[in-house]
């Protein structure tokens, strides 16, 4: 037994004022004029609930399900201060909800119409993340973190840790009030606090097994059930009785979490991690003696690897299932589900978004879970599945007619809008039996041809330690709509490294982004730039991009560009930014000619002059979890996640092409439109000239600058489809509108 004094560090709360934020109104996925979410498959780690609502905690935010009429409300960064993982929700005697941040470390109250935000500015919390909350009697919240306690009376904050109480030194994992007695879960121990003195149960004084705990639940006789690593654990005061798969029925010693029903009957979830067969997971229940298991063998639930638990009044069972991220039901003997997600694809982890000339995005993700649809297009409105295909997706392009390449696996698919067509020998893009390499880079040309890095060699190495290493070497190929040619370290200057980037310059030249230099192809032969030979500011060429006026722009490793033209390059630092390094790169040129960078954790954008950017501390975004950047040709900054997608306009979203000739900036005259052959434009301002783009965001033509008169579009370099074009003067949109091409 290990009892001490308690010293409290109290913090007044007339000192200490939360963030209060009143929403006047909330809508099932609220969304503003400037920024959209679409979630998918946001894992779920907190379920709760109140009267008919049900509520979830996800690593996008929070969300509330009315058990009546199945209506969800989305809480994050668009309609609240919720930022990113909830990890644990607690409701007090009043209806308060309370909510955790693990990545943040916040603390939020919502009383259904205002917000309250406790963090480091307002408040003792650490920022550390926050594990677990529990209410006791008084109302006062228990907050958890990984090595502190936090007690939380709506006035004064009290901290309790190893330096002034006597809890015990280790890892924090769960916290349950029971009256007004606190159970604390470490990661070997069982702690009892009374309100005035410790109790520390661990393997020198009591028969516990002292095994990695995980969480923790009380049943209705008072007896603290424990889930760890060997299974799950009962105290009932005195000893301590091990449940594993040597003395009970359970399937596997890999429990989730615990809950009780009304009958004092133990629930459990059970994780599947991908074991097989499929029956070593699921939703279990245990009375003492006997588990009763329910998987897809025998029951209609629809996941069977299930993580968090909630049972409510009526014994309706809830949990969270960890591979399709939705909340399952048992209810009876009746099984439900309902789905938080608001994208209509089939897996949130976003590889790549491209743009059709009708304004359609193409979603491609990985691993898609349907067995009939692995692509989804979307046009705002609607989602549709593309048929026949289910593969995981590398890559993928779009050319001047609309036809959709995508890169897998098993080669290059080709889609004309209504049905699938494989490029012919195809060189090779993954080695079966091998570990598997992921080849990223295509795109196609000013004529519509297929640019793509490839599978040239995999070398095999046997290490002495007695495992094999493999060493791709790839090669550039191009497909000129009938057959290959390809570039290899043996038959061009192509360096052996890696290929990570393709683009096109309005000239019809190929560039070609290496780990080892910059290559340019202007259609006869291959030329390098590396720091040997030019001014390119870096050799390892991660992303770049190129603007309308033929400059590359290329990440500078800590938020800010270089601007490279073939010869001389500028450096870009970003005055907020520049002294941190910025990861994980992509480089996009918007259609008003300004660049993004996109990293892990933000987007940043430079116009020429100024900077901005956009982070989940100053924008919905999600914390650590960017994984793409594409801009439509309307402007629209579509924004991957591993959990969905955002989108994101300054001044308003533009979902069709009668918004964006409304948000047209002067009245300029078009003809002939539709044209045939060319057409010419009445800028109404001088000095200017126009940039036309294709609905994919590619800048397909920019004319040169006129001092006076129409500025005529030859049409050879469009082919038949929408355009939207922008009238540029002194650096500045003066005007646009769209174009049509017979």
């Amino acid at each position: 037994m290990n009892s001490k004094a308690r010293n409290k560090h109290l913090y007044p709360m007339k000192k200490l004022f939360p963030i209060i934020i009143l929403l006047c109104s909330l809508s099932i996925q609220s969304q503003t004029d400037e920024w959209r979410y679409y979630s998918k498959d946001a894992p779920i780690y907190a379920i709760t609930g109140e009267a008919n609502l049900i509520w979830a905690g996800t690593y996008a935010g929070a969300l509330s399900y009315n058990k009546t009429n199945g209506e969800i409300i989305q809480y994050n960064g668009l309609n609240s201060p919720v930022e990113g993982w909830i990890s644990s929700i607690a409701i007090d005697g009043n209806g308060n909800k309370w909510m955790g941040s693990y990545n943040k470390g916040h603390l939020y109250k919502y009383d259904d119409s205002e917000w309250a935000v406790f963090n480091t500015t307002n408040s003792p919390l650490p920022g550390s993340p926050i594990l677990k909350l529990d209410i006791d009697l008084n109302d006062n919240i228990w907050i958890c973190t990984f090595n502190a306690l936090f007690k939380f009376d709506g006035y004064e904050w009290e901290v309790i840790d190893s330096s002034n109480s006597g809890l015990p030194e280790g890892n924090i994992e769960d916290i349950k009030c029971d009256g007004n007695n606190i159970w604390i879960l470490q990661d070997r121990k069982l702690i009892l606090f009374d309100g005035g003195s410790w109790v520390t149960y661990d393997e020198s004084n009591s028969n516990i097994s002292g095994k990695w705990n995980y969480s923790m639940e009380i049943d209705l006789e008072g007896n603290i059930w424990i889930v760890h690593s060997g299974g799950i654990e009962k105290f009932d005061g005195d000893t301590f009785t091990l449940y594993d798969d040597s003395n009970t029925n359970i399937p596997n010693n890999l429990i989730g979490t615990l809950a009780v029903d009304s009958e004092n009957t133990i629930w459990a979830t059970c994780g599947n991690y991908n074991f097989f067969p499929e029956v070593l997971g699921g939703l279990m229940s245990f009375d003492g003696s006997e588990w009763n298991i329910y998987d897809t063998t025998n029951s209609a639930m629809m996941d069977i690897s299930t993580s968090i638990i909630y049972i409510d009044s009526e014994d309706a069972v809830y949990f969270g299932c960890s591979k399709k991220c939705f909340v399952g039901t048992k209810n009876g003997n009746d099984w439900s589900s309902f789905d938080p997600s608001t994208a209509g694809n089939d897996n949130g982890h976003v590889r790549q978004i491209v743009h059709d000339s009708e304004g359609n995005a193409f979603i491609g993700t990985y691993a898609p879970a349907n067995i009939d649809f692995g692509l989804y297009r979307f046009d705002m409105y609607n989602w549709e599945g593309i048929p026949n295909y289910t593969e995981t997706t590398y890559c993928m392009t779009m050319d001047g007619a609309d036809n959709l390449y995508v890169k897998n696996r098993q080669g290059v698919k080709k889609y004309n809008g209504t049905e699938w067509s494989d490029l012919p020998d195809c060189p090779e893009l993954y080695e079966y039996g091998e570990v598997e390499f992921t080849l990223y880079s295509m795109n196609t040309d000013i004529e519509g041809e297929l640019w793509m890095d490839y599978m040239y060699m995999l070398e095999t190495i046997w290490h002495p330690s007695g495992y094999y290493t493999y060493i791709l070497h790839e090669g550039l190929a191009h497909f000129n709509g009938s057959s290959w040619d390809t570039f290899t370290p043996e038959n061009s200057v192509l360096p052996d490294t890696e290929i990570n980037e393709i683009h096109t310059d309005q000239e019809g030249n190929v560039w070609i982004g290496t780990s080892d230099g910059l290559l340019k192809y202007d259609g006869y032969t291959l030329e390098i730039f590396n720091e040997s030979n030019s001014n390119l500011p870096n050799t390892c060429v991660s992303s770049f991009d190129i603007d309308s006026e033929g400059n590359i722009w290329l990440p500078d490793g800590n938020f800010g560009f270089y601007q490279f033209d073939g010869a001389n390059t500028i450096h870009h630092v970003n005055p907020e930014l520049g002294q941190f390094s910025s990861g994980d790169n992509e480089v996009v040129m918007d259609v008003d000619g300004s660049v993004w960078l996109r990293t892990l954790f933000r987007i940043t954008n430079f116009d020429g002059n100024n900077w901005t950017s956009f982070h989940s501390d100053d924008s919905p975004l999600i914390y650590a979890n960017l994984t793409s950047l594409s801009v439509d040709g309307f402007g629209n900054k579509w924004i991957g996640t591993k959990y969905g997608f955002f989108i994101y306009k300054k001044d308003g979203i533009i979902t069709s092409l009668d918004d964006y000739e409304k948000e047209s900036t002067a009245v300029v005259s078009v003809f002939p439109n539709p044209f045939i052959g060319s057409f010419e434009i009445d800028p109404g301002i001088h000095p200017s000239n126009v940039d036309v783009f294709d609905l994919n965001g590619r800048l397909i033509y920019s004319s040169p600058s006129v001092m006076e008169g129409n500025i005529r579009i030859p049409g050879n370099y469009l082919s038949s489809g929408v355009y939207v074009f922008k009238v540029v003067s002194c650096n500045h949109v003066v005007g646009s509108g769209k174009i049509i091409a017979e």
